[in-house]
């Protein structure tokens, strides 16, 4: 399937534009128009305690941005987005023991 990348595009020429080499976008709507992927409104106690926010990499003088998404949201985020890759990270999972250091060196 190809993905339109028009969207992409713009945000890519906007940052060169500005003088930027790379873009790190946070905020639902930007992440959802540069990668046409519709990310999910966070609701909820879960949104709050456990959800991790997608973020954006845009390289503003190459073809090349990455999402960077929650784990639970990964497959919908590959199946949707016009970006060149997809790298998921853990959430918080209450029913699972964590160390913390090893998931901060991984």
């Amino acid at each position: 399937m190809i993905r339109r990348r028009e969207e992409l595009g713009r945000a890519r020429a906007a940052l060169a534009a500005a003088g930027c080499d790379y873009a790190l976008l946070s905020s639902l709507a930007n992440v959802t128009y540069a990668s046409q992927w519709e990310v999910p409104v966070p609701l909820g106690a879960g949104a709050e305690l456990a959800w991790g926010g997608p973020l954006l990499l845009v390289a503003a003088r190459d073809e090349a941005a990455w999402l960077i998404v929650p784990n639970g949201s990964e497959s919908a985020a590959r199946a949707e987005a016009a970006v060149d890759g997809i790298i998921g990270f853990e959430t918080f999972d209450s029913f699972t023991a964590t160390d913390a250091r090893q998931s901060y060196l991984d």
